[in-house]
């Protein structure tokens, strides 16, 4: 089978999702985190471009449980919200040339002229939720020009959960490393984790450890 060549990228990216991985804990691979900010493997050319997103892992079919549920946090909130704005996506260049990239489920400005941001759950609670939310709370008042804060929110199935100052301000902290990683020439450490490596996307040419982790 041909595996494809990774192409540079005209300008480095990152998800926010993917951030948010790391930052919880949920992934532990910073290599697999600095080689996708860098290189793709997919033959969609638009990918090359730092204003290009990927869905983002949002699911687009209407009926699917997560789209239910912004919809439904969306007729909820319409009350309360001037502008609501439903999966948009939005990139912030940092100091550095890199592009943070993301699509909040939801974005509003309520009556009272606060920002803020909806992130919905529905296949239950992951360590990453909160770290996402802040990482969108915090980025976002840079893109919406006139605000100085977004306020954060996780909304699942059953509860909806406010974001806290020291829940935006231990991710900062934390965010620190993995950017300075990310921005640094010299290739991070490559971690062997097999549940984590059969999912990530790099190939066996591109990451030795993982053709030790799942035989090709």
């Amino acid at each position: 089978m041909e595996i494809n060549k990774p192409k540079k990228r005209l300008q480095r990216r990152i998800p926010v999702t993917s951030l948010s991985q790391i930052l919880s804990g949920e992934k532990s691979c910073e290599y697999s985190l600095w080689f996708n900010s860098r290189y793709t493997c997919e033959s969609n050319v638009k990918n090359l471009y730092s204003g290009y997103s990927p869905s983002d892992g949002k699911d687009k079919d209407p009926t699917s449980a997560h789209s239910k549920l912004v919809k439904n946090t969306a007729e909820f909130i319409k009350y309360y919200n001037k502008t609501i704005l439903k999966e948009r996506q939005f990139w912030y260049e940092t100091g550095s040339g890199l592009f943070i990239i993301g699509r909040p489920d939801l974005i509003t400005i309520t009556y009272h002229d606060e920002l803020r941001i909806y992130e919905c759950k529905s296949k239950g609670e992951s360590p990453s939720d909160k770290k996402q939310a802040a990482l969108y709370s915090h980025y976002l008042p840079f893109v919406f020009n006139g605000y100085k804060k977004a306020n954060g929110f996780v909304v699942y199935e059953d509860r909806t959960e406010v974001l806290f100052s020291n829940d935006l301000d231990d991710t900062l902290e934390e965010l620190k490393s993995v950017i300075k990683m990310l921005d640094s020439n010299k290739q991070p450490k490559k971690i062997k984790y097999d549940l984590e490596c059969e999912s990530c996307k790099l190939n066996y040419n591109d990451c030795q450890e993982k053709s030790k982790a799942i035989p090709a």
